[in-house]
């Protein structure tokens, strides 16, 4: 469908493009001035028949047969909205062309590699529908909406999936912009499992349903509280978002503690609604932010960061692709981030995959080196860099002059101490083995204590018999 928008001084033809905004700011597709902030966002549904109006800003000024447009619009052939106030006026008007299919700005994101797990489902030919919802949920992340929708409607046969499934198919539903459906598969949702809390709030939010609201605080108090958390409020931005319902995400994430992460979400929803300026100001802090305590660990984080595409964006990344035994991706992203960045937990993560899953043990040690020299302070780089030394298998006297290069360090750790002294007393100096270890408090735990006493006596062993070599009993 090729989609042809006019007012009173102009009129655009769009063809083969997916997502169209019509707005007061001048970067907008679509250029009207209306005296305040107001845009709207245009896509075409899964079928690509239908288009779907969003509007951003909800003002009360954009009307739609006489009442202003709250959240969404879906219109099939000719739309005419009106500017309240004034005799400006926008109409659109779908007609027919080559296209055949579309996708949300949200799946144009979400273009990821094929996931194994998937190829493994598909060839899975059970009747179990628990098996069917996994495939559907993973088609979605896929943004393969059409194929996700058949499968999420399989899944509702059978009891353990049903409220699961309509509630991911609500989703589906009204990511199109259909509102009513949206609403009926959620009171199916519902309808399985009363205390489906999601389903309830999402209900809510479409219907506009206070009671439903306070059904859901009688049922968890702590569902709805402390929305300022940023761990909270990035799983409602996400639900949001798989609803369609990018202004809320926007609300509920402008409002929380900011974070790398909820900084990277906020510039990713900007950009979908087409505000580059705001999508920039937050992905810029996100990058400025401390990566400490930063854990990406979401499906959904991964389209968000993708799409950023940046320094620290990369590192995130490799960390969550890591976690998930996608070693490879990792190391490539951690890679990615290096070139940009001299960031020492990269490095650190490039080595770990270098040398324990793609058999790159020299671009291991040259990778964790500099990550060492990055970062000196760090107690765990230098215990792994001598764990490196100790399985490459260097000489003892290196590996004892690395260790006192670094005394700080090796002291500062009970296994750092305990390496330190046990290779003194591999080169025969005792006596400053056992002046490390008794200089040192041990904080020992139940399962390692045995290193430290097994080696303490067989010190105490090799002394004496010293002792007794040299006649002094």
């Amino acid at each position: 469908m090729a989609l042809t928008i006019h007012s009173l001084k102009q009129e655009k033809t769009f063809d083969n493009k997916d997502f169209i905004t019509i707005g007061s700011n001048p970067q907008c597709d679509f250029h009207i001035d209306l005296g305040e902030d107001c845009m709207l966002t245009v896509h075409f549904d899964k079928t690509g028949t239908k288009c779907v109006v969003t509007n951003n800003f909800p003002n009360n000024k954009i009307l739609f047969k006489g009442q202003p447009i709250k959240e969404r619009i879906v219109f099939d052939n000719v739309c005419k909205l009106l500017v309240a106030d004034s005799d400006e006026f926008i109409s659109m008007k779908l007609s027919p062309d080559k296209r055949t299919a579309t996708t949300s700005p949200q799946q144009t994101q979400v273009k990821m590699v094929e996931n194994p797990v998937l190829t493994k489902l598909e060839k899975n030919k059970s009747e179990h529908t628990d098996v069917l919802y996994k495939r559907g949920i993973c088609k979605r992340y896929l943004g393969k909406n059409k194929d996700a929708y058949q499968d999420l409607y399989w899944s509702t046969w059978s009891y353990q999936n049903r409220s699961a499934g309509y509630y991911a198919l609500a989703g589906l539903a009204s990511l199109d912009g259909d509102v009513p459906e949206a609403v009926r598969l959620l009171r199916l949702s519902l309808e399985t499992n009363v205390h489906h809390l999601w389903a309830k709030f999402m209900l809510a939010e479409l219907t506009q349903d206070d009671t439903l609201r306070k059904e859901i605080e009688k049922d968890d108090p702590l569902f709805l509280h402390d929305m300022a958390n940023a761990a909270q409020a990035l799983d409602f931005a996400i639900e949001f978002m798989h609803f369609g319902m990018y202004s809320r995400a926007i609300e509920v994430l402008e409002g929380a503690e900011k974070t790398p992460m909820t900084e990277f979400y906020l510039a990713y929803l900007y950009a979908l609604v087409r505000q580059s300026s705001a999508s920039k100001k937050h992905k810029a802090r996100a990058e400025q932010m401390n990566w400490v305590y930063c854990n990406p660990n979401r499906l959904d984080d991964i389209a968000v960061l993708q799409w950023a595409d940046s320094s620290r964006a990369n590192y995130y990344l490799g960390c969550l692709y890591y976690d998930k035994d996608r070693y490879e991706d990792a190391a490539a992203c951690w890679h990615a981030c290096m070139e940009r960045e001299e960031l020492a937990p990269a490095y650190r993560g490039y080595a770990l995959a270098c040398y324990d899953h793609l058999g790159k043990k020299e671009e291991a040690k040259e990778a964790l080196e500099h990550a060492f020299r990055l970062a000196p302070e760090s107690d765990r780089t230098f215990y792994e860099l001598s764990q490196l030394y100790k399985s490459m298998n260097m000489s003892a006297p290196e590996r004892i002059a690395f260790f006192e290069t670094h005394r700080a360090n090796a002291v500062r750790r009970d296994d750092c101490t305990l390496e330190y002294a046990q290779l003194l007393a591999a080169v025969g100096r005792l006596d400053e083995a056992k002046h490390v270890l008794a200089e040192h408090r041990f904080h020992t735990y139940e399962g390692g204590e045995g290193n430290l006493t097994g080696f303490h006596a067989w010190l105490f062993k090799l002394i004496g018999d010293t002792y007794f070599a040299q006649g002094e009993y």
